[in-house]
């Protein structure tokens, strides 16, 4: 497992977690979005709902995540990721916390 390099919007945040290095961690853009590289080509990409706070993880193509972080469209650079979990890497918002909010 390794760090991956994503966009200077990224910034490293430690937290408390068990089962992961708080150095695999990195803050996607505003939201509380975390991805960690699982060393397999994917990557695992986890934090709270915006809507529910329940956590949400999908695990996504490398280098489509890395593509969708230096501004290439969620549907173009991951077009193998489920519409639900591109909306969670957007928005921050779970296909629950979508459900329960928008029906």
């Amino acid at each position: 497992m390794f760090l991956l390099k994503f966009s200077t919007e990224m910034m490293i945040r430690t937290m408390n977690r068990t089962n992961v290095n708080p150095n695999t961690r990195k803050k996607m853009k505003n939201k509380e979005l975390y991805a960690e590289d699982l060393g397999d080509g994917t990557t695992r990409v986890f934090g709270p709902c915006v809507f529910t706070g329940e956590e949400y993880q999908c695990v996504v193509p490398t280098v489509g995540l890395q593509r969708f972080l230096e501004g290439v469209p969620a549907q173009t650079a991951l077009p193998s990721v489920s519409a639900d979990d591109r909306e969670f890497l957007i928005s921050g918002i779970s296909p629950k916390g979508w459900k329960a909010t928008f029906g």
